[in-house]
């Protein structure tokens, strides 16, 4: 008679543990009321429980119970940071845009102000959270966590914890990506400054930290909207490794 509630706290914990921290499903730009999320996590349960097989055997004490199901939770929790980490390559594009055009200068200047995100830092997630649901990303995601029952099942207490090494490998992939997402930018800005140093040697009495600032924004948001339909194509791309990136986690934890 216990087995069912225990199946059901062990597929809810690894359910959580992804739909928690899952930018998709709840971030700053597009958050989700908890009840949501509670609701959603409560009926994909339901809807998962015939494909978990409690192991035979599996649990004599309630230490284990609890280990099984801080393990599930951290197995979830690494593969929505795994996406997550994909999420921060495109928004380390757009602070990377922001901060050569300038956008970040107040808090640059004043790090105690407010005032959090720059324009295309907020444009890019929004740009990937559109990404997330028009491409249907989401749906393949929670198949692929249908599939990880079989792939990875419940009650292996030591699946998942020594696998995070890949995260690391992602985090400093997130730094190449999001400065392949702002390159064009970054060397259109590059020769402007060049220009800027050149007129300053030129022009004498010219304020050229302040005329610096005008100059960045006006030819840089010229050159970010030239450049919107490449830099979306990146952002995409970018995005389209979550399913690999998604498949190889579970992959790497089944071992």
């Amino acid at each position: 008679m216990m087995t069912q509630p225990l199946l059901f706290w062990l597929v809810g914990s690894r359910l959580s543990g992804f739909i928690l921290f899952c930018p998709g499903f709840g971030s700053d730009e597009m958050p989700a009321p908890r009840t949501f999320r509670a609701l959603l996590i409560g009926w994909l349960t339901l809807s998962m429980l015939p494909s978990a097989v409690m192991p035979p055997g599996s649990f004599p004490g309630l230490p284990d119970l609890v280990v099984a199901v801080g393990c599930e939770f951290l197995l979830g929790l690494g593969a929505a940071l795994a996406l997550r980490l994909i999420f921060s390559a495109v928004r380390i594009g757009g602070t990377l845009i922001d901060s050569e055009l300038s956008f970040l200068a107040a808090e640059q200047f004043n790090p105690m102000i407010s005032i959090q995100g720059g324009l295309f830092n907020r444009f890019f997630g929004l740009a990937a959270l559109y990404y997330f649901w028009t491409l249907d990303y989401a749906s393949l995601l929670l198949l692929g966590l249908h599939k990880s029952f079989q792939m990875v099942p419940l009650g292996a207490l030591q699946i998942g914890l020594g696998n995070y090494d890949m995260l690391v490998r992602l985090g400093a992939n997130a730094f190449a990506s999001g400065l392949i997402i702002a390159a064009p930018i970054i060397a259109m800005m590059f020769f402007l400054n060049v220009a800027i140093a050149f007129l300053a040697k030129l022009v004498q009495g010219i304020n050229i930290f302040y005329e610096s600032f005008t100059m960045r924004i006006i030819v840089g948001s010229t050159g970010a909207i030239f450049f919107l339909p490449l830099i979306l194509m990146t952002v995409r791309n970018e995005m389209a490794k979550m399913i690999p990136t998604f498949s190889a986690y579970f992959q790497t934890a089944a071992r």
